[in-house]
């Protein structure tokens, strides 16, 4: 999920007296100074996890844990007026959560109803939830930049890329460059680019590479 807008507000899940919690910390994009770490989630403290930015970065979801044997709910914060909306989504397990770029929906998964493993789409005004993929061993990436298809692995057998429409479920293979290990790259926050790290041919030496989704690399 994306941790970091591009105004430079980074979230991330710390783990404190053993519970997870949200926390905000501002980083200047241009020097890379932070301030200190400022805690989100401050009510039901420790039950707080996989935060995730709205492409817009004004807006915050996680998941909030609750007793064992219920899924957790989804949390979704306004940063402006510290206001949070919860939503009881349908899923018998998730540990991921994706904001859709127009903030209409939300990608979960893992386990959605009757156990049915894959990436699922709940919709914030119907509270809606509905499966894309049906998949016991996938990895989700994130939404693309317009928010028309999701981006995942499909590990086991299949071993590929794929992006998958968010309508109608087809699916299309993605072709990334032949040094990207299959899973090991991350979305950029705007969902147009991905992220990895490279080994050099005849070479010890690893790059960080940034590639359009179109595919141009930029070492760095």
């Amino acid at each position: 999920a994306k941790r970091i807008t591009r105004s430079g507000n980074l979230a991330f899940d710390l783990s404190r007296g053993g519970g997870w919690d949200v926390y905000l910390i501002e980083v200047n994009p241009a020097t890379g100074e932070s301030g200190s770490p400022k805690l989100v989630t401050e009510s039901f403290f420790g039950q707080h996890m996989r935060s995730a930015w709205s492409a817009d970065g004004t807006k915050l979801a996680y998941l909030r844990t609750r007793q064992e044997g219920r899924a957790p709910l989804l949390c979704l914060m306004s940063l402006a007026d510290g206001r949070e909306e919860t939503f009881e989504t349908g899923m018998r397990y998730m540990n991921s959560v994706f904001l859709s770029p127009d903030g209409k929906s939300a990608a979960l998964a893992p386990a959605g109803p009757a156990d049915k493993y894959g990436i699922h789409i709940f919709t914030f005004e119907t509270r809606a939830l509905r499966p894309i993929v049906l998949s016991g061993d996938f990895r989700p990436k994130g939404f693309s930049a317009d928010g028309k298809e999701f981006l995942l692995f499909q590990a086991g057998k299949r071993n590929e890329n794929v992006a998958v429409d968010i309508t109608t479920g087809t699916e299309r293979k993605i072709m990334f460059a032949e040094s990207v290990e299959n899973n090991n790259y991350d979305l950029s926050p705007d969902g147009s680019r991905i992220v990895y790290v490279a080994n050099e041919p005849d070479s010890k030496r690893r790059q960080l590479v940034l590639s359009d989704i179109g595919f141009k690399d930029k070492r760095i």
